[in-house]
Order: structure tokens, then C-alpha cells, then sequence
């Protein structure tokens, strides 16, 4: 999926919300923006549940909270 969006006088551009829905990202999220060559990449900064979407302080690594893998467990 792609965009055209234009840059406003102050550098910024609006993230389509499919984009956003996409990353779990809401409003006042922090984003890491970076840029590798000609790319310039964003993603978010914090490392949200894959099943809730809530924030959790976890390993990088993991996609599932510690409370969504104990609901899991005792189904």
C-alpha cells in the first residue's frame, strides 16, 4: 500500500490511519524514524502485544504479552 502525501512548510506529514492501525499506533505513540540510503523509515517505538495492542515493557523479541500468555496458559 502506498501514498502520495505532501511535506507541510514545517517538515511534517500525516501517517495514513490504515498505516497506523496496521502498527498499533495511536496518538502522542513515539515513533523511530531513521533513514537507510533513500529510504526514510518509521516504526514504532514501543513494542506492543500482537493479541491486546496494549504497551508492555518486554524483550524486544517477543510479540505476546506476559498477562496474554497466562490467559493462554489457562484456558
Amino acid at each position: 500500500m502506498e501514498y502520495i502525501k505532501a511535506i507541510d512548510k514545517l517538515g511534517r506529514i500525516a501517517l495514513p490511519i490504515s498505516f497506523r492501525r496496521k502498527i498499533m499506533l495511536s496518538e502522542n505513540d513515539n515513533v523511530i524514524i531513521s533513514v537507510e540510503e533513500d529510504t526514510i523509515i518509521i516504526r514504532g517505538a514501543q513494542v506492543k502485544c500482537k493479541l491486546c495492542g496494549k504497551n508492555q515493557a518486554q524483550e524486544e523479541n517477543k510479540k505476546i504479552c506476559e498477562s496474554c500468555i497466562a490467559e493462554i496458559i489457562n484456558m
